[in-house]
């Protein structure tokens, strides 16, 4: 695991839990709204090990509930499962943010029952994807992530939300409909404004972000395929 930081409380980013995140190095995007950017390029070594990641939560388990694992992009660490295993045997719930890049690790995250919930970015509309990633995507590898956690509530008792980041010069009202679309049926969406942190701050601006107004037609537009609602920081 290269694990590059370590927020000991967040009262957010876990439903209704007090939780620590784990920051992962390394991501195979590279978002133009990216909140972490320093997280992207892969080093060498950890700048902290995971033992001492471990025995922090050993210390902190009468005081936290849950441990967030994000990035940076989780799935790509070779040894995540171990680690995840050996937090989950400290009486942890975990949630794992994820781009849904890589399938396979979240189906056998999911059968070692090492994950309680889990958040995948929606960057886009397929055909759209390319402009956000910063790279070529495997379009079927995200399908297949999408339609296994849309399963998890059932198959494996483990809650879910899907996300997109929306900026009005990027996704317009059409691409967000799109997204909802594409997640026909999901059980959570949620869509949150851009913020003025990492990468994202070259294109914020008032002007990027939607109206009142324009949030609520949105939703009742994507309200026909998903169960959306916005998220307000």
């Amino acid at each position: 695991m290269i694990i590059s930081g370590l927020q000991p409380t967040s009262l957010s980013d876990y439903p209704r839990k007090v939780s620590a995140i784990i920051f992962t190095q390394g991501c195979n995007f590279k978002c133009p709204y990216c909140h972490n950017p320093q997280l992207i390029p892969s080093p060498i070594s950890p700048k902290l090990s995971s033992q001492f990641v471990l025995d922090f939560l050993k210390k902190r388990a009468n005081l936290l509930q849950a441990v967030v694992i994000t990035g940076g992009e989780p799935t790509l660490q070779p040894n995540l499962i171990p680690f995840l295993e050996q937090v989950k045997a400290l009486g942890y719930k975990i949630k794992l943010d994820t781009n849904g890049s890589r399938p396979n690790v979240i189906e056998e995250i999911a059968k070692k029952k090492c994950l309680d919930y889990i958040a995948m970015d929606i960057k886009a509309p397929l055909e759209k994807y390319h402009l956000f990633s910063g790279c070529s995507v495997n379009k079927e590898a995200l399908i297949q992530s999408i339609n296994l956690i849309r399963s998890f509530n059932s198959s494996y008792y483990i809650h879910y939300e899907f996300r997109t980041t929306v900026t009005r010069s990027l996704l317009n009202i059409s691409d967000i409909i799109q997204c909802g679309k594409l997640l026909n049926g999901a059980a959570q969406y949620i869509l949150q404004d851009i913020t003025p942190q990492g990468l994202g701050k070259n294109l914020y601006s008032k002007e990027e972000i939607y109206s009142n107004q324009e949030k609520k037609e949105i939703l009742k537009l994507v309200s026909e395929y998903v169960n959306v609602y916005w998220r307000n920081y």
